[in-house]
């Protein structure tokens, strides 16, 4: 007889299938789970708990068995060594940047930011390359951010990694939105033919990836190909200076145009 489950669980997943058998709800006072949760659960932060279950070798290799005395004993060297998985899910992120600043949410701020759509909505009248002391008055712009550290390849179906994603799959079934670069792609497309600003952003990236950011672009000026710190910090410091001239849409200064500003950390 099949065990009662909980509605969040799909059976088609083995790893969380065993992990709501196993272990959800069963209570633990050892400090090393507690630990490996602590790091689990942070891990989950805007991802899905299959996705973290699938890496959770990796994770425990990487955090010495989830050994809280020898993880606080890591040198910069024994840290330096630690390497990417390379899975990303970028669509996601940048669905947020779409969902947040679509059109479709005209109506809605217009009625919050009454003085920034006073001179119309942002995608008749400004085109996003406009620099900021020429925009008319009064007028909004918007401005989607995107940055990413890895390939576009991980796209889901029924919540788990499809058969149809560039890694190891999950479960025998395709994502219905196709994949994760081809939704990404269509979502930019969406971004700037609304006429929203977009500047993407890449740490230490492919060059398949670097070609997909500049595509996905208001056009090439708008990419940062960082592989360093400082050159992240630098690529983000420019682009703050090249938008520092816009005020808040919250602020709708009359003598300036406004900005409502997303980032999206795929």
């Amino acid at each position: 007889m099949q065990p009662k489950r909980c509605s969040w669980v799909n059976v088609d997943h083995q790893l969380l299938r065993e992990y709501h058998d196993r272990e959800w709800g069963v209570p633990t006072h050892d400090d090393r789970t507690h630990f490996e949760f602590l790091i689990l659960e942070a891990a989950q932060a805007g991802l899905s708990w299959s996705i973290v279950l699938r890496k959770r070798e990796g994770y425990r290799r990487a955090f010495s068995e989830f050994d809280p005395q020898q993880v606080a004993r890591y040198s910069e060297a024994r840290i330096d060594k630690l390497t990417t998985g390379g899975s990303t899910a970028g669509h996601l992120g940048t669905a947020w940047a779409w969902y947040l600043l679509s059109p479709n949410w005209n109506g809605v701020l217009q009625q919050a930011f009454p003085a920034s759509y006073a001179a119309g909505s942002y995608s008749s009248t400004v085109d996003p390359r406009t620099p900021p002391n020429q925009a008319k008055v009064g007028t909004l712009r918007k401005v989607a951010v995107l940055m990413t550290d890895g390939d576009y390849n991980i796209n889901y179906c029924k919540g788990v990694e499809a058969k149809n994603s560039d890694q190891s799959p999950d479960i025998n079934c395709n994502s219905e939105n196709g994949k994760s670069q081809a939704q990404a792609g269509s979502l930019c497309s969406a971004l700037k033919t609304s006429k929203i600003e977009v500047f993407a952003v890449g740490f230490q990236v492919s060059a398949a990836a670097k070609t997909f950011l500049t595509g996905c672009a208001t056009d090439a000026s708008h990419y940062y190909d960082a592989t360093t710190d400082d050159a992240l910090k630098a690529a983000f410091r420019d682009i703050a200076l090249k938008i520092s001239t816009l005020r808040s849409a919250v602020s709708a200064c009359p003598t300036s145009s406004n900005a409502i500003t997303t980032t999206a950390a795929p």
